[in-house]
This record gives C-alpha cells, sequence and structure tokens, in this order.
C-alpha cells in the first residue's frame, strides 16, 4: 500500500444494509474492501483509507469521511469521484474528494461524530422505509424522551451502553447534542418520522443503538430507572434492547478549524472538547 506525500479527504455516502460494516474483514463484503478495490483501479496503485467512524453491519452514511495518500496528486476531485462511481457498487457512491495537508487523518483528526437514529412511529408499517428505520407501532412522547436526553450531556461513562467484551481502555465520552426530532416524510406523507440525533467526541461499539432501546424500553414502561442512573450504574444488564442497526445513519464528521479550508469538511471551532479516543 502506498503512503504518498499528497493527501485527500473523501466524502462517501452508502446504504449498509448490503454491507458487513465499514472496515476490512476477512471473507466479508465491506465498504472499506469496495472503495479500496476501486481505487486501486483508478490510482493503478493500491492505497489504504482511513475513516472518520467504522460503522457496523447496516449501519448507513450520508457523511463518511475517509483519508488516504497517494504518490501522484489528483488534479480533479470531481472526475476522480466520477472514475470510482463507475467502478463502486450502486450502494456506495463517492460525493466529493479534496486535497488535505499531509498530516489530515480523517479518525485522529476528528473532533466529534454526528449521527441520527430514525424511528417510523405509527399503527401500519413503513412500506418504502423497511430496512430504513426502526418501526414502532405505540404514540411516542417527544418532550418527554427529550427530556430525559438533556439529563445525560456532558461527559459520562457510557459503559452500560456497550458490550461488556467490546469495552474500551475508557469509556467515558463526551455528548453535546441529544434530542428528537420530528421530519417530514416525502416518500409516503403519511405516519411521523422521529429522528434522533446525538453528537459526541466518540462513540462505543453499539452505544446509540443502546440508548435508542432503551429510550423505547422506558418509553413502554418496560423500564424505570431513569436513564441517568442507568449510566451511572454502568451495567449493561440495567438498560435497555439494542436498537437494529438499519434506522441509524453516519451523518457528519466535525474537525478543527484548521482544516476551515478543505471543501469536503465540516469544521467545529466552538466545540469545547478536543480529546478524542
Amino acid at each position: 500500500m502506498t503512503e504518498g506525500k499528497f493527501g485527500y479527504a473523501l466524502l462517501l455516502a452508502y446504504d449498509g444494509g448490503r454491507f458487513s460494516g465499514f472496515q476490512i474483514q476477512n471473507n466479508a463484503r465491506t465498504i472499506q474492501v469496495e472503495l479500496e478495490r476501486a481505487m486501486r483501479i483508478v490510482l493503478r496503485a493500491g492505497v489504504r483509507v482511513q475513516c472518520s467512524g467504522r460503522t457496523d453491519a447496516g449501519v448507513h452514511a450520508t457523511g463518511q469521511v475517509v483519508s488516504f495518500h497517494t504518490d501522484h496528486a489528483i488534479e480533479d476531485g470531481g472526475r476522480f469521484c466520477h472514475s470510482l462511481n463507475s467502478l463502486l457498487p450502486t450502494a456506495i457512491v463517492a460525493l466529493q474528494c479534496c486535497a488535505t495537508p499531509p498530516h489530515f487523518n480523517a479518525r485522529f483528526s476528528c473532533m466529534a461524530r454526528e449521527y441520527e437514529y430514525l424511528i417510523y412511529n405509527g399503527p401500519v408499517r413503513p412500506g418504502f422505509w423497511m430496512g430504513k428505520c426502526l418501526w414502532v407501532r405505540e404514540p411516542l412522547d417527544l418532550p418527554a424522551l427529550n427530556s430525559e436526553l438533556q439529563s445525560i450531556l456532558g461527559e459520562q461513562d457510557f459503559a452500560a451502553f456497550t458490550r461488556t467484551e467490546y469495552r474500551e481502555e475508557t469509556t467515558l465520552r463526551y455528548m453535546d447534542i441529544a434530542e428528537f426530532r420530528q421530519i417530514e416524510d416525502t416518500l409516503t406523507r403519511m405516519q411521523p418520522i422521529f429522528a434522533l440525533r446525538v453528537r459526541a467526541n466518540a462513540f462505543l461499539h453499539n452505544m446509540i443503538r443502546i440508548l435508542v432501546g432503551t429510550l423505547l424500553d422506558r418509553a413502554r414502561g418496560k423500564l424505570a430507572t431513569p436513564l441517568l442512573d442507568i449510566i451511572k450504574s454502568g451495567d449493561r444488564k440495567q438498560a435497555g434492547f439494542t436498537a437494529p442497526p438499519s434506522g441509524l445513519y453516519f451523518r457528519t464528521a466535525y474537525y478543527p478549524p484548521e482544516f476551515a479550508q478543505v471543501p469536503c469538511l465540516q469544521t467545529l471551532p466552538d466545540y469545547g472538547y478536543r480529546r478524542s479516543p
């Protein structure tokens, strides 16, 4: 694999339902495998990409960022994306490619990641939205859910929101946004779709999906313990079920102001938390 002197950021979108996650795995079809295969053909050299957030099997993305280096400059980022898209599966789309400083790394330069979890709320199955959201039949009280979410903002130990075998050296995470909002269903224009927007410096394995499952179990009366007390317990058994990956979307990766001149990167000048695992 080449570690050239020219650095680039590539903005990606993909339907994660057709892949076994982003990262390379043995005998599995992943985003990274397909992307590096196409890039090898276009660049005529092997490259290794680094992503801003390693999505699991079934998780989608509309704003995934990957970084890579080449020995030769890419003169036209739009043309490069066009060439990649002619080789990539239709479920993966290269949106934009931009030159970066050589030291840029999509993962380690990242300050914060933002996801959304989509819930289709209504008594009738979602139709076009099947495989792209979680279907919840009973009505949800958004103000009550948002009130609980406000209680967990800031730095918390989210050990209760990941399985023991996936716990990292530190399970502390800083979350500055956690809120539900209703979005318009442009496909069917029928039942409401609720989007849980969360932003943090980083996320533990299955952390957002367990958070969603816990909120829903609280809403259904299956869990009596308040959300903050579950977090303080550090016990995965105190939390709710793990929501399916089909409703989860990687939306945005945020970077320090020093990368503000890179068009395909989102910067976050006022983010007060710089430490990231």
